[in-house]
């Protein structure tokens, strides 16, 4: 097929073409031989050469380190002298140690006067914070005792309510008409005025034709609030001065009307009589233990009140209590920190000073060295002259030099064409050998399919 036969075409120049490889091969390697050769001779001509130069650049190199090495040395004892010059002088640098002792100890000395009175304050505000915490305690004492009071109280009302509320428990009587009431109504006050109860009061009509009081007796409404179911008696009960008037009075009571004093003593319309405090003790102590939580309600609030505000004081007298401690440690550790800074400004004065005396005694032994370091300096420059003279002398190697580089460009090229002639060989045999085993190949192709067939 059109394969086979441009396979076998192809191999019919496979011969020359393997010897016109082999052959460019053989005239590459010649040339790259021919380059090294070259080379070589000419790199030890010029290795010669460098060698002299080399040697006599090491001894040009040795003087001027040395030549280097002197003048840094120059320089370095001129700073020193100069240094020591100053040093020995040394007005500036003890007037500035001086001045920074002196500043040192008048910071230390402002620091504790500022200390002395940060203790003071500390003093004074734990003083405050002392008397805070007295007025706090006896603020939450009176407070405590107020509440524990009225909480009693509050629970003692509480703890006796019935079904059927009392009417005392609706009366409000003024303080010190306690009795007069109690002995006036007496147990009457312990009926409801529910009246679903088995005792209550209902609401009585209005009594236009009530009699009125005999005169010099006050109305006991006038001291007692009570549910209006309470109206009509309380305006039929007089208050008398006291025992002579009740007595004086009594005569003229009308029907139904009674009179009482402050302290219970009682007379009745009919001649009935009591004496102070014989009747209704129990209402009496009710009625005063009601005013007297009357009276602790805003006594609580007043105590809590200052509560609160001896709270708030003592708060803010212990804030400040801890800010002046606060501040007083702050500020002895700065005063430490001032007599330690002071103690080191003396050190540093008394360093001075020392390397003041110092900088004297050295400064001859610095300007001897710095004279026979002048000296050597001059003879390394003299013998540095003459090794330059001698390097100046040497033969020049630049075109040596260029040659080796064009030689060593040649060389290159060679060796590269030599490369390219092996590849070209090994081209040529790899692609004859591959021509060969895809022959072999088809024919194997073609022995298949007739034993198929």
């Amino acid at each position: 097929d059109e394969e086979e036969t441009a396979i076998t075409a192809a191999r019919a120049g496979e011969a020359a073409a393997l010897e016109e490889a082999g052959w460019a091969l053989v005239r590459a390697q010649a040339a790259v031989a021919a380059c090294e050769h070259e080379l070589a001779a000419l790199t030890r001509h010029i290795a010669a050469g460098e060698a002299e130069g080399a040697a006599i650049a090491r001894r040009i190199g040795e003087l001027e380190q040395r030549l280097e090495r002197l003048t840094r040395r120059r320089t370095e004892l001129g700073e020193e002298r100069a240094r020591l010059e100053a040093a020995a002088a040394g007005d500036e640098t003890l007037a500035a140690a001086r001045a920074a002792v002196a500043e040192a100890e008048e910071r230390r000395a402002g620091l504790q006067e500022e200390l002395a009175r940060a203790e003071a304050e500390r003093v004074a505000t734990a003083t405050r914070e002392a008397e805070g915490r007295r007025r706090l305690g006896e603020a939450q004492a009176e407070f405590s005792r107020i509440a524990a009071e009225a909480d009693a109280l509050s629970a003692l009302f509480a703890a006796e309510s019935q079904l059927w509320p009392p009417l005392i428990d609706a009366v409000t009587v003024e303080t010190g008409y306690e009795a007069a009431l109690g002995a006036a109504l007496g147990d009457d006050l312990a009926a409801s005025t529910d009246l679903g109860a088995p005792l209550h009061w209902r609401m009585p009509e209005p009594d236009e034709a009530a009699p009125a009081l005999p005169d010099g007796a006050e109305p006991l409404s006038r001291y007692v609030q009570g549910p209006p179911q309470l109206a009509r008696r309380l305006a039929q009960i007089g208050v008398a001065t006291d025992a002579a008037q009740g007595t004086a009075l009594a005569p003229l009571l009308r029907q139904g009307q009674r009179l009482v004093t402050r302290d219970g003593a009682l007379w009745r319309w009919d001649g009935y009589t009591v004496g102070p405090g014989a009747l209704a003790a129990a209402s009496a102590r009710r009625l005063e233990q009601r005013n007297r939580l009357n009276a602790l309600t805003p006594q609580r609030a007043v105590a809590e009140e200052a509560l609160t505000l001896a709270q708030a004081e003592y708060e803010a007298a212990h804030a400040a209590a801890v800010s002046a401690a606060e501040q007083e440690r702050v500020l002895r550790q700065q005063v430490q920190a001032a007599f330690a800074a002071a103690a080191r400004a003396r050190e540093a004065l008394d360093e001075a000073t020392r390397r003041v005396n110092a900088a004297s005694a050295r400064l001859a032994a610095v300007v001897a060295s710095l004279e026979e370091a002048e000296t050597a300096a001059a003879e390394t420059e003299t013998a540095l002259a003459a090794a330059r003279a001698e390097q100046a002398a040497l033969p020049d190697l630049a075109g040596a030099r260029k040659q080796v580089a064009r030689l060593q460009q040649e060389l290159a090229a060679a060796r590269a064409r030599l490369l390219d002639g092996r590849s070209a060989e090994e081209r040529v045999v790899r692609e004859a050998e591959s021509r060969r085993a895809r022959l072999a190949a088809m024919a194997e192709e073609r022995r298949s399919w007739a034993e198929r067939r």
